[in-house]
């Protein structure tokens, strides 16, 4: 069970929470959280529509407004996930300023359509996926930053 764990219910477990902790933020009770504490052995910080205390500074984030964050895992893996307002798609461009200036090397940026855009960045310590994305109050920059 232990390799199984390691390799498989892991990470699968982290990309679940990635997705789903955003949604459940406002739970009082999140079910999810003790699930995913339960199976990866770390500590699950659903912060609202805060950025988790322990986010690392050395991923600018936009300065908009925080629609919600999270974080997931342990020292051995952590996975943080913070969506802020920005005003437009283009607000990507900004972005992958801030993260090459702060040391990032973007990867990959793109847009598949008018109302959205993905940014790839990889640091030594850090990698950070952004998409942007349109919504019903504006537009949204939703960051994914793994440790490595």
């Amino acid at each position: 069970m232990t390799r199984f764990r390691t390799r498989t219910l892991i990470p699968l477990t982290l990309g679940l929470a990635v997705l789903t902790l955003p949604l459940l933020a406002g739970c009082a009770n999140n079910p999810v959280t003790g699930f995913v504490r339960d199976v990866t052995g770390g500590t699950v910080d659903v912060g609202g529509t805060s950025v988790p205390q322990d986010f690392p500074s050395a991923v600018p984030l936009f300065d908009g407004t925080v629609v919600s964050g999270s974080g997931v895992g342990g020292e051995g893996a952590k996975v943080w996930n913070v969506s802020v307002r920005v005003p437009t798609v283009d607000s990507v461009n900004d972005i992958a300023s801030a993260l090459t200036a702060a040391g990032f090397s973007n990867k990959f940026q793109g847009s598949a359509t008018p109302d959205a855009a993905t940014l790839v960045s990889d640091a030594p310590a850090y990698s950070v996926v952004v998409n942007v994305v349109q919504d019903d109050g504006g537009f949204v920059a939703n960051y994914t930053v793994t440790k490595k």
